[in-house]
């Protein structure tokens, strides 16, 4: 394949590539105190369940504190009450609150990276589609581009354990997102640095992809196979394959 000049896809990366959800679970545990080690964690749980199924709700890593608030409450919920319930606890919230257990976090996080690497990445399992990209990748790397709001060391750790070979200076992390403070305004500086005419952004949080809606020829596609609602969650990794091929190509016959 001949090299894109002026073409691009942007990457998430929890819920798009890699399925975190275990790990956040057993970090938020450990973070609030009520574990401590990989091995102790039961995830054959209706609290587990729960978790999972809130997954959708979550965007900083302060928002767990209260799904486990709510999950860990003695209120028997359904699966929807708890979601609701959880909804309205993170409009309210107060950063009083949440400030020390998102320290404690991320830790934990690092913690566990550094005293159980092997357990902490039985954690964390690729998405199908990791494998179909890894072509691409390595024929068109300079192409593809990481936009994340997890840590760029567990990032680059995550890649360099399943072989993705993405450049260093495509990966845009937690760092970069706390100076820009949002997703779009990063994929749009890149657009204007690197003169990108057409490109596509993969995400499963809608808010980022509703974010970047006015930017011209861009191609907003929702990863339905991460942490959607429920109500939309399927397996569309074919048919975002089949866009990400024709970008290709577009740019192949072009040249």
């Amino acid at each position: 394949m001949g090299k894109i000049s002026n073409r691009a896809i942007f990457l998430d990366f929890d819920g798009v590539l890699f399925d975190t959800v275990c790990e956040a679970y057993v970090v938020s545990l450990v973070a609030l105190g009520l574990s401590a080690r990989i091995s102790d964690v039961n995830f054959n749980t209706d609290r587990f369940r729960k978790f999972c199924w809130c997954r959708h709700l979550i965007g900083p890593a302060w928002n767990y504190y209260y799904l486990m608030q709510v999950i860990d409450s003695k209120v028997l919920r359904s699966n929807r009450e708890t979601e609701i319930v959880c909804q309205e606890l993170l409009k309210e919230q107060k950063s009083n609150e949440h400030s020390s257990f998102e320290k404690n976090f991320f830790r934990a996080r690092n913690s566990l990276r550094d005293t159980d690497h092997s357990g902490w990445l039985s954690l964390i399992r690729p998405y199908k589609i990791v494998g179909k990209i890894r072509k691409y990748l390595e024929s068109n790397g300079e192409n593809f581009f990481l936009v994340t709001t997890r840590d760029s060391d567990s990032v680059k750790d995550l890649l360099m354990f399943h072989h993705l070979e993405f450049l260093e200076c495509n990966i845009f992390s937690k760092n970069e997102f706390a100076i820009h403070n949002s997703k779009s305004k990063i994929i749009q500086g890149l657009i204007c640095n690197k003169h990108i005419e057409k490109s596509i952004f993969i995400d499963d949080l809608e808010s980022h992809l509703v974010a970047c809606k006015g930017m011209k020829n861009m191609l907003l596609l929702l990863a339905r196979w991460g942490y959607v609602v429920p109500e939309k969650k399927r397996d569309n990794g074919l048919d975002i394959l089949q866009e990400i091929e024709k970008l290709i190509q577009e740019e192949n016959v072009r040249a």
